[in-house]
């Protein structure tokens, strides 16, 4: 009575919860910070968020004009096994292969130094040491942006296309490689730097960034004097029916995201919004300029032009669920 069922091309957004004896049915969607309750069946090809979660509406769109259902891929290529087969070999290799040539070229400053200096204090040396090898995994990861993954414009791919190994793999490398040292500088003119180098398109250096996930760096967005607090995740993809789609994410100027949001495909955070922590923007959503915003998905709009006369709001989420 406690089983999870997932039927086929069921999909759990990012940070999700399913509870005990939940049911999605046939490609039925829980959107990104949203809870699939205990004992609840949830209709197929439906869209869920909340905690619980209310369903929005049902996901009838297809990407085939001609078709008035669905465009599931479910094609399963000899490519599929090979991925799930040599993926983890292949991620491991590369970034134990690029560790050890980054610690070679360290070792090899070492003995040189110590070759020309003669006798040292080596704990000394142990911050330059940490510095270079930082460096070293630092320029590893922005050759793997470039020589890799390299620049990525919107774009619909079936899952497991070339595409999609190509993507997977290079942003392993950069998650395990160039995220370990950046960390350090968030928040700092140095890591918008590093966002820079990875394809952000940011303007100014007066921005304050800390969160560190971008799942695809080159479609991001964000305006002069933004803050985006830890843990936010400006998430450019979605995975539906068997298909990988990425669209832009827009911060434009003063706006300041909270920790622990969720911020879906071509998502548009206009002038001066405040989105607090724990909400989630909808696919496709445009918040209006210098509001409030909160919920997920957002659901409670106010103004913060107080002067003005702003009032609050409260947005629909309820959508075409009609067959």
């Amino acid at each position: 009575e406690d089983d999870i069922v997932m039927e086929n091309g069921a999909l759990v957004g990012m940070h999700g919860l399913i509870l005990p004896g939940a049911q999605m049915g046939e490609e039925c969607i829980l959107g990104a910070l949203s809870l699939a309750d205990s004992g609840q069946t949830y209709t197929e090809r439906s869209i869920y968020f909340g905690t619980p979660s209310s369903r929005l509406f049902l996901n009838m769109a297809s990407k085939n004009d001609n078709q008035g259902d669905l465009d599931v891929n479910r094609l399963v290529s000899p490519q599929f096994y090979l991925y799930m087969a040599f993926y983890p070999f292949i991620i491991f290799g590369l970034t134990i292969g690029q560790l050890a040539l980054v610690g070679f070229a360290i070792g090899a400053m070492i003995v040189e130094m110590r070759t020309s200096v003669g006798e040292f204090l080596p704990w000394v040396l142990l911050p330059v040491i940490f510095f270079c090898f930082g460096l070293g995994i630092v320029l590893m990861g922005i050759m793997n942006k470039w020589l890799i993954l390299q620049r990525f414009n919107e774009f619909n791919t079936p899952v497991f296309s070339f595409l999609f190994y190509r993507r997977s793999v290079g942003m392993a490398m950069n998650w395990f490689i160039g995220d370990v040292f950046m960390p350090l500088f968030a928040g700092t003119p140095f890591f918008l730097l590093w966002l820079r180098m990875q394809g952000v398109d940011v303007y100014g250096w007066r921005s304050y960034i800390e969160a560190t996930f971008f799942t695809e760096p080159d479609l991001v967005s964000l305006g002069e004097n933004c803050v985006v607090e830890r843990n936010t995740l400006p998430f450019c993809h979605v995975m539906e029916s068997g298909w990988l789609t990425a669209k832009e994410v827009v911060l434009e100027e003063e706006v300041r995201v909270g920790a622990h949001c969720v911020l879906l495909p071509e998502v548009r955070l206009s002038e001066g919004v405040l989105l607090t922590s724990y909400s989630c923007a909808a696919k496709a959503e445009t918040l209006p300029p210098f509001t409030r915003c909160s919920g997920c998905p957002v659901s409670l709009i106010e103004s913060r032009l107080e002067e003005a006369g702003g009032e609050t709001t409260q947005v629909s989420n309820e959508g075409p669920i009609e067959q």
